[in-house]
């Protein structure tokens, strides 16, 4: 393998390695293995001074949610190669260290994240520019880390604070641009009109979709709950089981469409079948904002 390494980079070619070699949900780095510093150590003495070795960082949100989920691939300067093994996959690890959000658990990368929230909402236009974003995340965590062993007892009263107030969201369902935001009585008369007029226009076709897509997602559902996968995989798990139980639930509900009414029946539910999924989709989405911001209306008016 370091021979095919070898010759590759002696072509020119690049190389992309996971240098941690196993895969873990934490917001942590790895130990790594010193594969990539023996490939590029191997290279030819000739090719050997033209390769550069880039550390690449992913930043990760919810990456268990098919489309609420994103990650930011975030490149970094080149790593320093002129010495050896040890000190190189050193280097490269203190080089992958500043390029994600490390704090050494879920738990408290949750809490980076809604203290990153809170910065958000005080300026709204920040939130557009995921580079300021994924920099600010970067910080905090690297604060966290520097302040951790020096200054414990107000770190863990930091925390106390920030785990209450986002416990106590949890428990009203409110978000932090519900608390920053201000409601005129005309904007709200106006958006429950807007709203609730969708919700019911559309509530037949959302049903319908409902209905169709029922099936297939609670046994994709239960499918992955019974594998009980790691937290890492688990967005693999879903896929995996959708793309099987999905077209045995669609094909099973269109025979008992056709038994029932005949081949006009299974065309309408097979044209339906992807229009309605998406409406439904989106009306659910929806029917939870509305009920969200439901919700923090009553809370400014209480």
């Amino acid at each position: 393998m370091f021979e095919a390494a070898a010759a590759t980079l002696g072509r020119g070619e690049a190389i992309l390695v996971f240098p941690e070699g196993v895969s873990q949900p934490e917001p942590a780095l790895m130990p790594l293995r010193t594969g990539a510093a023996r490939m590029l150590l191997a290279a030819p003495p000739e090719v050997a001074p033209t390769i550069s070795l880039i550390p690449v960082g992913l930043l990760f949100h919810e990456p268990e949610r098919f489309r609420t989920g994103w990650a930011l691939v975030l490149v970094g300067h080149p790593v320093e190669t002129e010495d050896a093994v040890r000190q190189l996959t050193e280097r490269l690890a203190a080089a992958l260290r500043d390029l994600i959000a490390e704090v050494g658990d879920r738990q408290t990368l949750r809490l980076v994240e809604e203290a990153e929230a809170i910065w958000l909402a005080e300026s709204p236009e920040r939130g557009r520019d995921v580079t300021a974003r994924a920099e600010w995340r970067r910080r905090a965590a690297a604060a966290y880390r520097y302040l951790l062993p020096r200054e414990p007892a107000r770190v863990s009263a930091l925390r106390g604070e920030l785990e209450r107030y986002v416990q106590d969201l949890e428990d009203a369902r409110l978000d932090e641009a519900h608390l920053s935001g201000t409601f005129p009585p005309r904007v709200v008369l106006r958006y429950a009109c807007v709203q609730g007029t969708a919700l019911v226009l559309g509530l037949p076709v959302a049903l319908w979709g409902l209905l169709s897509h029922g099936l297939p997602y609670g046994l994709t559902a239960l499918a992955v709950r019974l594998g009980r996968p790691e937290p890492d995989v688990e967005a693999t798990y879903k896929l995996t089981a959708g793309v099987l139980l999905y077209p045995l639930a669609w094909m099973a509900e269109g025979w008992a469409a056709w038994r029932l009414g005949g081949g006009a029946a299974l065309a309408l539910f097979i044209a339906a079948l992807a229009p309605s999924g998406f409406f439904a989709l989106g009306w659910s989405e929806r029917l939870g904002r509305v009920a969200r911001d439901s919700r923090a209306w009553l809370h400014f008016l209480g």
